[in-house]
Formats: structure tokens, C-alpha cells, sequence
């Protein structure tokens, strides 16, 4: 079945009869949230070469990120969650304390900096509720690791473009084959690597790009 789930080709079917998941021991996270005001096109863009220079700071703590852009050809609306393992609300703004500096510096305006710390659990369990779907066209991009140690001015005019072309918003998050999101902490609280950062490299990847992707983008027009 999880074969055919991945792509076993048509017709690939089967039904489940047993299944066992480890488990692992529950421990402390601090989810960081911020937001990042930008008045111009140019303001934002400059915002996300700096996000995209940072976007490596948090390697080292296994950290795990979302950051959504908000946005229009005028003013926009960064707001970044992050989420740290082991960390209490204090080392997790000191964290973030180096890109909030310079997104200052290039003119942004931080606001709205607060830090929850309580069990990992607490935080990335969402509450029930009685939401219906939607429809909407997505689009998405793995953005490979090279980009933002290589080339981080490029993502700034990525973003001016989709933006200026009537995109309203734009969501990312860290990936596997660069970095650690929520679910990479969670899985693999007690090693240095994520285990689906380590299933990034092997032959049988569904999707090579995964091997390399330091981030997923994508955005709904």
C-alpha cells in the first residue's frame, strides 16, 4: 500500500491489515511568531533577499519555519512562525534576533514578536473544528539549498515578480533536503538528522528535487 501510495504506477492498489508506529517521548518546544511590515514593492523585496540570507541561521538548533507573505504591488505583510526545540522564549529571540535586525535595516518595520512555549504537541496539534474544504489553484517550487548559499539576491525579485503579477500571497516552509521543519522535529526529536532529511538522499526518491530543496514555495493566485 505505501508503495502504491508513492507512485507504484496504475492500477496499484492495497488494504492494510496491520500497522505499528513508533512513538517517542514527549518534550518542550517554543514557537516564535513574528511579523515584518513592508511599505513598498521594493521594500518587500529586498525583505525576502534578507530572509533568504538568514534562511540558514537555524540549521544548527533544528528549527522548523514557516513564512508567509502577504502582499500587494504596494505594502506588504511578512509573518514568520518558527519553531524551536529545547529553547525557551528567550534563546529563541535571540535566534531571530540577527534577520529581524536587518530587515530593519532595510527598512521593514517588526512587530508583533511573541514566543509560546509548552509541550511540541500543544503547539503543532491544531483544535478540531467544522471548516469545509475549498477549491483553489497552488503552485509550488522546491527552491534548492544552492540558491540561498550561492545566488540569496535572486529570491528578493522572485518575490517582487510574483507579487507585482497579482499573486496575493505566497507561503514557505524549510524542507528535508536543507533543513528541519515541524514535522522533521517531531519524528526525530533525539537525533542530529531528521529522518526524512536522510530519506532526501536515497535512490528511490519519488521526487529527486526533495534531495536538494531547502525550501517549498508556493502560492494561490
Amino acid at each position: 500500500m505505501f508503495w502504491a501510495l508513492r507512485g507504484g504506477g496504475a492500477g496499484s492498489w492495497g488494504v492494510i491489515i496491520d500497522a505499528t508506529f513508533p512513538t517517542l517521548p514527549i518534550f518542550n518546544a517554543t514557537l516564535h511568531i513574528v511579523g515584518v511590515l513592508t511599505a513598498t514593492l521594493d521594500q518587500t523585496a529586498s525583505l525576502m533577499t534578507t530572509h533568504a540570507k538568514h534562511v540558514s541561521d537555524w540549521d544548527q538548533v533544528q528549527a522548523g519555519q514557516y513564512f508567509f507573505l502577504a502582499g500587494s504591488t504596494t505594502n506588504s505583510t511578512l509573518v514568520v512562525l518558527t519553531l524551536f526545540k529545547d529553547l525557551d522564549g528567550d534563546a529563541s529571540k535571540a535566534q531571530m534576533s540577527s534577520f529581524l535586525a536587518d530587515a530593519a535595516k532595510v527598512g521593514a518595520t517588526v512587530q508583533g514578536e511573541t514566543t509560546v512555549t509548552t509541550f511540541a504537541n500543544d503547539i503543532v496539534g491544531l483544535p478540531d473544528d467544522e471548516s469545509s474544504g475549498f477549491n483553489t489553484i497552488l503552485s509550488s517550487r522546491l527552491v534548492p539549498g544552492s540558491v540561498y548559499s550561492n545566488t540569496p539576491e535572486s529570491v528578493g525579485p522572485a518575490y517582487k515578480q510574483l507579487l507585482s503579477q497579482g499573486i496575493p500571497s505566497v507561503l514557505g516552509h524549510l524542507v528535508a533536503g536543507g533543513a528541519f521543519h515541524f514535522q522533521d522535529v517531531l519524528i526525530q526529536a533525539h537525533h542530529h538528522e531528521g529522518q526524512v532529511a536522510a530519506n532526501a538522499h536515497i535512490d528511490s526518491a519519488v521526487n529527486p528535487a526533495w534531495r536538494s530543496a531547502k525550501t517549498h514555495v508556493s502560492n494561490s493566485p
